[in-house]
């Protein structure tokens, strides 16, 4: 195989990994609930995800599964620091912090599926755009290899 074509096949399969499907997590609280939204790099809800919520170095205080909208909720923990979790069946995994403040009423620690939709803040879109800088960076490499080939002299025999 030519060393030209060689680096264009190389050029073409490198951003194999550059396009997974990652996963993100949001939560705010409402009231007496916590609302937490899971969503993939597409901005696709990350629907049937199981979510998992730890008191900062403490035990598991909720868990729960995210409906088809990407949604789950759970009453409000009392004051505190927590860390929400995230995994969807693709095994990514994503995490956000939630600080509920000292003096809060807890509402308690079980978890109650809800489909309720919640007033979600804007998806983060930076992975998107990651995933369309290696895709531009790919078709630049392909093209200067693909131009000094095609302007190659031929021999004709």
């Amino acid at each position: 195989m030519r060393p030209a074509l060689l680096a264009l096949a190389i050029a073409f399969l490198a951003p194999g990994n550059g396009w997974s499907h990652g996963i993100g997590v949001e939560a705010k609280i409402v009231g007496p609930t916590v609302f937490v939204t899971g969503f993939h790099d597409d901005d696709s809800p990350a629907a049937g995800a199981k979510a998992a919520v730890f008191s900062t170095g403490g035990p598991q205080v909720a868990q729960g599964e995210l409906d088809s909208t990407g949604k789950w909720s759970f009453p409000m923990p009392k004051g505190g620091d927590y860390r929400i979790e995230i995994s969807g069946d693709d095994e990514h995994r994503a995490m956000v912090r939630l600080s509920v403040p000292e003096g809060s009423p807890a509402v308690g620690p079980t978890p109650q599926q809800s489909g309720q939709a919640s007033q979600a803040a804007p998806r983060h879109v930076l992975s998107m755009w990651i995933m369309v800088a290696l895709a531009a960076g790919t078709a630049v490499a392909a093209l200067a290899v693909w131009r000094p080939w095609m302007a190659r002299p031929t021999s004709t025999s």
